[in-house]
C-alpha cells in the first residue's frame, strides 16, 4: 500500500517542482529582452555591482526590468565574463525611444568603476 502511494505521489512532486522552477525563468509576455555580457572590475564583487544598480534613479528612459544573471556553470563563459545583464522593454520601438531620450540627456555611464560590458555581445531576444 505504501509503495502504491509513493508511486503516485513521487511523479506529482517531480512535475510540480519542474513547473515552479520553469515559471521563474519565463520572459514577460510581449517583452523584448536586450542581453549583454559583462565583467566586474578588480576588487568589485557581484553584491557591490547589484547594490550600485539598485541605487540608480530609474525614470521613463529606463527599461521596465533589469536582471543581473550570474553563471553558476564554470564553463568557457566564466573565463571571459562574470555575468549577464538582461534589460526588458515592452517593444523594439519603445527601447529605441528610451535609448534616444537617455542619450540626448548625455547621462554618465552608470556602471563606471564597477563593471564593463562587451558591446559585441549585445543581442535582442
Amino acid at each position: 500500500m505504501i509503495k502504491k502511494a509513493m508511486l503516485l505521489i513521487a511523479p506529482t512532486m517531480v512535475t510540480l517542482f519542474f513547473t515552479v522552477t520553469a515559471h521563474g525563468q519565463e520572459v514577460p509576455p510581449g517583452a523584448l529582452v536586450q542581453m549583454i555580457d559583462c565583467s566586474l572590475q578588480d576588487g568589485v564583487t557581484m553584491a557591490d555591482a547589484v547594490a550600485q544598480a539598485r541605487s540608480y534613479s530609474w525614470d521613463e528612459t529606463s527599461p521596465n526590468f533589469v536582471f543581473f544573471r550570474q553563471s553558476v556553470y564554470g564553463g568557457s563563459y566564466r573565463e571571459n565574463y562574470d555575468f549577464k545583464i538582461a534589460s526588458y522593454f515592452p517593444s523594439y520601438s519603445e527601447m529605441i525611444s528610451r535609448y534616444s531620450a537617455e542619450k540626448a540627456r548625455q547621462r554618465q555611464t552608470r556602471s563606471a568603476g564597477f563593471f564593463t560590458c562587451d558591446p559585441a555581445t549585445r543581442r535582442l531576444t
